[in-house]
C-alpha cells in the first residue's frame, strides 16, 4: 500500500514537470516573435495603400492590406517583414507575419522615394462593367462600349445613343430596363448590352403614308426658291426624303400666271414643275380663283366685257396649258364667309367674282376646268372649315349643293391652318368625315401648328405639344377619311424661318423642320400617327 501511493506521487510530480516545461517553451516562442517583430519594425504606424514617400525619411509601418508591388530609390534600409528590398521593383511580397507586413524605411538623400502599391483590406472592391451593343439597329453608348472598373458601391450612369434611323429598344445583361440614361449602382460585377433596334419611321414621311404627302414651296424668282437660291440645298435634303408632292405657294396663283387680258407667263410654273417631275415629285396646283386683292390681275378688277368668258378663258388656258403634268388643281380657293361676315348668296364672301356671278363663278369654273382635263383632280380649298361651326355648316351646304347640280367636283382641300389649341380634335374630325361620307375626296392642303398663342418662345413643353398635336390631327385624318379618298396631306412650308405666320416682332414655329432645318419633334409625331404608334 505504501509504495503504491508512493508511484502515484512520483507520476504526478512527472506530470507536472511536463506541464510546466510546455509553458515555459511557449513563453519563449512568444518572447522571441516580440523580439523579432520589434527587431524588424520597432513602434510601427499603420499605413494606407497605396504610399508614396519622397525625400528623406525614417519609418517603420505596418498594414494588413494586399500589396502589389513596391519600389525604393536612393534608400539606405527597407525591409519588409526583416527581408531587404533596397533599391529595387518588386511584385514579390514575402509572407507575412500574423496576416500584416512591417516596413523599415531609411533615406537621407532628398532623391529618395518609396512607393507601396496595394489596397487596404478595410477599402471597398472594385467591380468590372462591361458595356456592348446589340440588336439589329445602329447605335452606341456613353460610356462607349467596353470594360470598365469601379469601386463598390459606385453610382454609374450610361447614355444609349441610336443612329439616325434607329431606335433605342432597352438594356439587357445584369439590367433589364428601358431609361435612358440609365444609374446603376456597382454591388457586384456587372454586364450591360444597349439594344437597338431599326426605326420604321426614320424613313420619310412619304414612304410611310399610302398617299400623297405633300409641301408648300417657293420657286422662280422667289426668296428662297427650292430650286435656286441660297437655301436650296438645305430644302431639297429634307423635301426629297420626305415629300412626294409639292406645291407651289405663290407662282401658280392667277396673278402670276395671268396678268394681263391677252398675256400668260408660265415660264416660272413650267421650271418648277419640270423641277418637280425630275426628281420624282408630283405637282398640285394652287390656285385657279382666289379673290385676294394681291393676286386678282389688275385687268379683271374693272372688266366691261363677259365676265363668264373671260374667266372660262383664264380657267381653260391654265389648265390646258399644264393638263398631264399636274394632277391636281385648287379650282377656287376661300370662296366662303366667315362666321358673321357680310354674304352673297348667304354663304359666300363679298368679292368681284361673287358679286358678277354668284355661285355661278364656282360651278363654272370647275366645269369649265374639267371640260379641258378629264383627269385632274379638282378641288375646293378653305380655311377654317375644320372647326365644325357656321363656315363648316356652309360648306357643306356649297358641296351638296354642287353634288346637285352635277358639278365635277372631286374633293375638299382643308387648308388647317390650326393653333396649339383651337379646334378641337374632335371637331376636326368630324369636318373631314362629314365630306368623306359624301364620297368626296379629302385633301389636308395647307397643314402648320401655330404655337404663338401659348408660346413666346419654342420650349422643350411647346415642342412636346406640338409633335402630340402633329400625331392627333394625322390620325384623325387616318380615321375619318377612307384609303380611297385620301387626297393627301400638305404642310405649308419647309422650315419654320420661312413661314407665312412667322413674322417680325411675332415669331412662331408652326412647320416639321426648325430654322437650321432640323427635324422638330412634330415630325416624329406626324410619322407615329402614320405607322399607328
Amino acid at each position: 500500500m505504501i509504495k503504491t501511493a508512493r508511484k502515484f506521487r512520483m507520476s504526478l510530480n512527472s506530470c507536472l514537470f511536463g506541464i510546466l516545461a510546455l509553458l515555459s517553451i511557449l513563453s519563449s516562442a512568444n518572447a522571441a516573435n516580440m523580439q523579432k517583430s520589434t527587431a524588424i519594425c520597432s513602434n510601427p504606424k499603420a499605413m494606407t495603400l497605396p504610399t508614396v514617400l519622397n525625400g528623406p525619411a525614417s519609418v517603420c509601418l505596418f498594414t494588413s492590406g494586399t500589396m502589389t508591388s513596391v519600389a525604393s530609390r536612393l534608400a539606405d534600409t527597407f525591409t519588409i517583414n526583416g527581408v531587404s528590398y533596397r533599391n529595387i521593383t518588386s511584385t514579390q511580397m514575402p509572407a507575412s507575419i500574423n496576416g500584416n507586413y512591417y516596413i523599415r524605411y531609411v533615406a537621407r538623400q532628398s532623391g529618395a522615394q518609396l512607393q507601396v502599391n496595394g489596397s487596404d483590406s478595410s477599402a471597398p472592391a472594385n467591380y468590372t462593367l462591361a458595356v456592348a451593343v446589340g440588336g439589329g439597329g445602329n447605335g452606341t453608348t456613353s460610356l462607349a462600349p467596353g470594360n470598365y472598373s469601379y469601386p463598390a458601391g459606385s453610382a454609374v450612369t450610361i447614355t444609349a445613343e441610336p443612329r439616325q434611323g434607329s431606335l433605342f429598344s432597352g438594356w439587357g445583361g445584369s439590367v433589364s430596363d428601358s431609361a435612358n440614361p440609365l444609374t446603376i449602382t456597382m454591388d457586384s460585377n456587372k454586364a450591360l448590352t444597349a439594344y437597338f433596334s431599326t426605326d420604321s419611321s426614320a424613313a420619310g414621311l412619304k414612304s410611310l403614308a399610302g398617299f400623297p404627302v405633300g409641301v408648300a414651296v417657293n420657286a422662280g424668282f422667289e426668296n428662297n426658291s427650292i430650286i435656286n437660291s441660297g437655301s436650296s440645298a438645305q430644302q431639297q435634303a429634307v423635301v426629297f426624303p420626305n415629300f412626294n408632292q409639292m406645291t407651289a405657294g405663290n407662282i401658280m396663283k392667277m396673278g402670276y400666271l395671268h396678268p394681263q387680258e391677252n398675256t400668260f407667263t408660265f415660264d416660272q410654273a413650267d421650271q418648277f414643275i419640270s423641277f418637280a417631275n425630275a426628281n420624282g415629285i408630283e405637282v398640285h396646283g394652287h390656285t385657279l380663283i382666289w379673290h385676294a386683292d394681291y393676286q386678282v390681275p389688275s385687268f379683271m378688277t374693272n372688266y366691261s366685257g363677259d365676265f363668264a368668258a373671260m374667266l372660262k378663258n383664264h380657267v381653260q388656258t391654265i389648265v390646258g396649258h399644264f393638263q398631264g403634268r399636274v394632277v391636281s388643281w385648287d379650282v377656287v380657293n376661300e370662296a366662303l364667309a366667315d362666321d358673321g361676315q357680310a354674304t352673297v348668296d348667304n354663304i359666300l364672301c363679298s368679292t368681284l367674282f361673287s358679286q358678277r356671278m354668284g355661285h355661278d363663278f364656282i360651278d363654272q369654273s370647275f366645269i369649265n376646268a374639267r371640260a379641258i382635263d378629264p383627269q385632274v383632280d379638282l378641288f375646293y380649298n378653305d380655311y377654317n372649315i375644320e372647326a365644325g361651326g357656321q363656315k363648316t355648316a356652309n360648306l357643306l351646304a356649297l358641296v351638296d349643293g354642287m353634288r346637285s347640280r352635277s358639278v365635277p367636283i372631286t374633293g375638299v382641300g382643308f387648308q388647317m391652318h390650326v393653333t396649339i389649341d383651337w379646334p378641337n380634335i374632335t371637331a376636326i374630325e368630324s369636318s373631314l368625315k362629314a365630306i368623306a361620307d359624301r364620297g368626296l375626296k379629302v385633301k389636308i392642303s395647307e397643314l402648320d401648328v401655330s404655337m404663338k398663342s401659348a408660346y413666346t418662345s419654342f420650349t422643350p413643353e411647346a415642342a412636346s405639344r406640338q409633335q402630340q398635336r402633329y400625331h392627333e390631327i394625322i390620325a384623325a385624318y387616318l380615321r375619318a377619311v377612307p384609303p380611297a379618298q385620301r387626297a393627301g396631306i400638305t404642310v405649308w412650308g419647309v422650315w419654320d424661318a420661312d413661314s407665312w405666320i412667322n413674322q417680325p416682332g411675332s415669331p412662331d414655329w408652326p412647320l416639321l423642320f426648325d430654322a437650321n432645318f432640323q427635324a422638330k419633334p412634330a415630325l416624329q409625331g406626324f410619322k407615329d400617327a402614320l405607322v399607328g404608334n
